[in-house]
């Protein structure tokens, strides 16, 4: 600080050397050319005492002026620049961008947006820290500039975000020969920590004139809707702008406003799959499954808003909904003198790595008076692998309360057997993908794989539900290997409140399905 001061005082007494000369000057002219003290007295002496200060104020308003613009250069500078990597930030590439458009559409070139970001870079937070994470982007950004052009822009977007501009381009081939070089260059390894590791990038890109653009907004905007269909594609890829993505992104937004919407409107609703028993036809439970009851088209497949609802965040708060839902409406079948049934909730990765999911469960069974034994959570097999040592310890505080777990879909992640024995679950629910034909041991891989499932929730005292079960030679199939628990639309379909609430007061119901289903088999 002190050095900063040194230099700005030498820098005033520099830039004001002549005017302090001068004054002195006349001073020293003025008092030696005879002057009595007389003479200064009845001279107006006062006049050159306000001359010499007035000057001085002068420069040095004129010094903290030029001082000051400095600094608002210097701070504007730093704001259009990403303090990691040093490259352009969103703000300054957008400025780019718009004198890059102009210039393409003034000479008649070809501009290109290439928007790309490292898939899944939060594992890599994950794996090897914030540290190593800022490191690898520090690298990529190197490697990026390295592998584009001269007349190039290489910015960071933010995150793992990064764009480039591809400037003074005469055809469209060009541009895909600067992908595929781009490409390239960033699949070979980046050293993390020692380890050489391929990372994987979605591109997404937009070029004019080909894409009609009004402003530079657009063409960015463009191949940020390329980058996100190069994701939902399965990522590590490439993905050009077509008019279409701006339709589909039309219909996201507005299905993503009519859902805010329903989530305030209490739109949702939940229907219910029981759970059989294969021997006797007794309900041993059941699924709760969201619904969405559209004001215009009627009942909604989750299959059309779940993954919406995981995109925008939403998740979240329906998850919560229906877990406490699922409970109260639980414990009013309970209430009524039904039969005690145990409901299974699915929990989405989302939902489980918020850190008062466990509170979550304590309050929803709070408020409803529903008994800890009466409730499941289930939960993917890949949102268990993410995180395995901190998920085996929500695992266990789950366990704790009294609540069992199930992993839903099994078969179809990436779970090792040593982890999936650390893992304190109750249940392990056969995909229904490996359910169809299962009986059929020369059509397919599935009487083997359900056999292995089976074979391997024996040997860890699991408890196995088999789900999509459709006929009755699948549940004969499934019976002779020893699962109990069917469930599927051979006895049910998902059902609403109502329907639900009538079966459970039928207790022959499921049972004279079975019966059937003997019948058939015999036949």
């Amino acid at each position: 600080m002190d050095i900063m001061l040194k230099s700005s005082k030498v820098k005033f007494l520099q830039s004001n050397r002549f005017v302090f000369l001068l004054l002195l000057s006349s001073l020293i002219v003025m008092l030696s050319g005879g002057l009595q003290m007389q003479d200064v007295i009845s001279i107006p002496f006062i006049y050159y005492v306000l001359v010499f200060f007035t000057l001085a104020a002068l420069s040095l308003l004129s010094f903290i002026s030029k001082n000051a613009t400095e600094a608002i250069s210097l701070n504007r500078d730093d704001d259009l620049h990403d303090p990691l990597t040093h490259l352009p930030n969103h703000s300054l590439f957008l400025e780019q961008l718009e004198y890059a458009l102009s210039m393409a559409k003034r000479h008649s070139k070809v501009l290109a947006v290439v928007n790309l970001d490292i898939d899944k870079f939060s594992d890599v937070n994950k794996e090897y820290g914030y540290k190593k994470a800022d490191a690898l982007i520090t690298d990529v950004a190197t490697r990026l500039n390295i592998l584009t052009r001269e007349s190039d822009a290489v910015a960071r977007l933010g995150g793992s975000a990064f764009g480039v501009i591809m400037n003074l381009i005469e055809h469209g081939e060009e541009v895909d020969r600067a992908l595929q070089r781009i490409m390239q260059g960033m699949r070979l390894p980046f050293d993390i920590n020692g380890e050489n590791v391929v990372l994987k990038i979605s591109y997404g890109v937009s070029v004019y004139p080909t894409d009609e653009v009004g402003s530079a907004d657009d063409l960015s905007d463009y191949a940020v809707l390329a980058l996100n269909n190069a994701k939902q594609a399965g990522g590590n890829g490439h993905s050009y702008y077509s008019n279409e993505m701006n339709l589909d992104n039309s219909k996201r937004l507005s299905d993503e406003y009519d859902l805010r919407k329903a989530l305030e409107n209490n739109e949702f609703c939940l229907y219910f799959q029981p759970k059989v028993d294969a021997a006797t036809g007794n309900i041993k439970g059941m699924e709760a499954l969201i619904r969405w009851q559209h004001p215009d088209r009627g009942i909604v497949s989750p299959v059309e808003f779940i993954p919406l609802l995981e995109e925008s965040g939403m998740i979240i708060e329906a998850g919560d909904w229906v877990l406490r839902e699922s409970c109260r409406l639980n414990k009013l079948w309970q209430d009524q003198g039904l039969d005690p049934l145990r409901v299974s909730v699915n929990v989405s990765s989302v939902q489980f790595q918020q850190g008062d999911f466990i509170e979550r469960i304590e309050l929803a069974l709070k408020d409803s008076g529903l008994s800890a034994d009466y409730l499941e959570v289930e939960l993917t097999e890949s949102c268990l692998m993410d995180d395995v040592t901190k998920n085996i310890d929500i695992l266990h505080e789950i366990k704790k309360m009294g609540v069992a777990i199930s992993i839903d879909d099994f078969g179809t992640g990436y779970s090792s057997l040593s982890y999936l024995k650390k893992f304190p679950i109750d249940t392990l629910k056969i995909d229904r993908s490996f359910i169809t034909n299962v009986q059929d041991r020369r059509g397919g891989d599935n009487a083997a794989i359900v056999t292995a499932i089976m074979a391997l929730s024996h040997s860890l005292r699991l408890d196995v539900v088999a789900e999509g079960v459709e006929t009755a030679q699948e549940l004969s199939y499934l019976h002779a290997l020893g699962c109990k628990t069917i469930q599927g639309f051979l006895f049910s379909k998902p059902l609403s409140v109502d329907e639900f609430t009538k079966i459970q007061q039928d207790s022959m119901h499921m049972k004279d399905v079975l019966d059937k289903v003997r019948i058939e088999l015999a036949s």
